[in-house]
């Protein structure tokens, strides 16, 4: 179905808390999004949202267990930040996170392919994934168009 439909942050903590707190990893949520809703194809902006905690709860297991996940209005977009404690990604391997088969997770771990797809599925959907080598904590920030919103432009740099 290529009907939009809506996203809320609902959906997603939903399917994330029990999940990671069984692995002994923290999930924090700080919503400011005001209630505002995600345009898109639902099941593909879950799909993309969801490999970010993925992701993160494997790192944080490697480095301090907590994940946040924060949600906020900028502009035209609903923009979702997931942050984890675990050991940051290294400078060299910044540049092929979402290349196809590229993954620093040992073998068993990971395919390399979740970046990958979460990217063409943003992308799908008006929306852009970048990773914020400029924060403290490792940071990947997700943005989708609002309900009734124009298409996203990314803020500050990539």
């Amino acid at each position: 179905c290529d009907k939009p439909m809506t996203v809320t942050l609902d959906d997603a903590e939903a399917l994330c808390r029990r999940r990671y707190e069984s692995r002994g990893v923290s999930l924090t949520v700080d919503d400011r999004s005001g209630g505002a809703y995600a345009s898109g194809r639902a099941a593909e902006l879950l799909s993309a949202l969801l490999n970010l905690p993925d992701n993160a709860a494997d790192a944080a297991r490697d480095g301090a267990p907590w994940i946040r996940l924060e949600v906020e209005v900028v502009g035209a977009a609903l923009v979702f930040r997931v942050i984890d404690g675990g050991p940051g990604i290294a400078a060299e391997h910044r540049g092929r996170l979402t290349e196809a088969f590229f993954t620093t997770k040992e073998a068993g771990r990971g395919t390399g392919l979740g970046l990958t797809i979460a990217t063409t599925l943003a992308e799908r959907n008006a929306g852009y994934l970048v990773h914020r080598a400029e924060a403290a904590a490792t940071t990947f920030e997700l943005g989708v168009p609002l309900v009734g919103g124009a298409t996203p432009v990314r803020a500050g740099p990539a």
